[in-house]
């Protein structure tokens, strides 16, 4: 798309939004188990009525999402 609008420089701003993503997924990956797990920890001190400790429901997924369940 930006490619054929004739915006100056295009090809570097695709080059950067690309990289910029990428980037954001990778960090996120490098990430997310080290926060999940320091959040279990803090989640242990609090009393058992704290929203972090309250029981949920398990969401339905819909058919054909590709989601299995564990």
């Amino acid at each position: 798309m930006v490619e054929r609008t004739g915006i100056a420089h295009a090809d570097t701003i695709m080059l950067v939004a690309g990289t910029t993503v990428v980037l954001s997924v990778y960090a996120h990956g490098l990430s997310a188990v080290p926060w999940a797990r320091r959040f279990a920890r803090r989640t242990e001190d609090l009393s058992s009525s704290a929203p972090e400790r309250l029981a949920v429901t398990e969401h339905h997924m819909r058919a054909g999402t590709g989601h299995v369940p564990r």
